[in-house]
């Protein structure tokens, strides 16, 4: 598709038009002193023109004037090209980083070090969503917003440590924090993956409460629980079944390495949101080969006034 950049300049075109004629309508065409003017010469001058006809330098210039004022139009061919898709979902993840999650794992290594792994592959799967990270052991640190530049936040994820043996949990806060991260994008579709391996027992934030704020702002939230069944760091999964009921989500159990693996799948095909192809314009310039030509047309009126037949102007 073509267009004009600035098309209301071609109303210069019947202005140049009108002064021109003004300006030369009524000119005689004059000799200039060095032909001859004999009338055997003057013969030869008039057949030359008829075998050889060339324009008026004037005319010439007036083309080049008129040229000019179309490459100051702007013209530019349109061409369609496909652009990223919207993202679908705002999803934030909040991952607990007390001390037990240094505890190993059947099938892995570190609890922490699994879940590294595994939310690495659930983000590599997840390439049109803006990802954010959320820490969480005795406080509550936004490590990454919710973004889309999944490499960043993939470098980020790879740094971390847990914490100290003796430090606790604050599962509220981290909660809270991952639910009021997602509200920073125009996402329709706000989503938070709590992943720990404990309970709650500090921080200034219950996480029923920060659940039940969660769902009042629309934040669906899914948790996984990764510790043991029994013991004094066992999971409180009433309490995380609760959260996720509060929070419009679901509950899921991960023993090892693979039933992580597994979780984190099955939220993959859970959690889709429509994705918008879009497309957009981009525009070539095409004033550059104007801009040639009325160079290669003044340099043929120079041309011309240079040769013993051009017209002076």
């Amino acid at each position: 598709m073509f267009d004009l950049t600035r098309p209301w300049l071609l109303a210069l075109v019947p202005f140049l038009l009108a002064w021109w004629m003004w300006r030369f309508g009524k000119m005689t065409e004059a000799i200039p002193q060095f032909l001859p003017t004999g009338s055997d010469e003057q013969t030869t001058d008039e057949q030359a023109r008829r075998g050889f006809p060339l324009p008026h330098p004037r005319t010439l210039r007036l083309m080049t004037l008129t040229i000019l004022v179309l490459a100051l139009t702007g013209p530019r061919t349109q061409r369609v090209q496909a652009l990223d898709p919207e993202e679908g979902l705002a999803l934030v993840v909040a991952l607990d980083l007390s001390g037990s999650m240094g505890l190993g794992i059947p099938g892995g290594s570190s609890r922490l070090e699994v879940a590294i792994e595994e939310i690495t592959r659930f983000v590599q799967s997840r390439r049109h969503d803006r990802i954010g990270l959320v820490t969480f052991s005795e406080e509550a640190i936004t490590r990454v917003p919710p973004t889309t530049d999944h490499s960043h936040l993939l470098n980020v994820l790879q740094s971390l440590e847990q914490g100290s043996a003796d430090e606790g949990t604050a599962l509220g806060v981290g909660l809270g924090l991952a639910a009021h991260a997602t509200l920073n994008v125009p996402n329709p579709s706000r989503m938070v993956l709590l992943l720990t391996d404990g309970r709650s027992n500090t921080g200034t934030l219950e996480p029923l409460s920060a659940a039940k704020a969660a769902a009042t702002l629309g934040v669906r939230i899914h948790a996984v629980g990764v510790g043991p069944e029994s013991g004094e760091d066992s999971l409180d999964e009433p309490l995380l079944r609760s959260v996720v009921t509060t929070g419009n989500g679901r509950y899921f159990r991960a023993r090892d390495a693979s039933g992580l693996r597994r979780v984190l799948s099955d939220l993959d095909d859970l959690e889709t949101a429509p994705v918008e192809e879009r497309a957009g314009f981009s525009f070539d310039p095409r004033h550059n080969v104007l801009i040639l030509l009325a160079l290669l047309l003044l340099t043929l009126e120079g041309l011309l006034r240079a040769t013993p037949w051009g017209r002076l102007s």
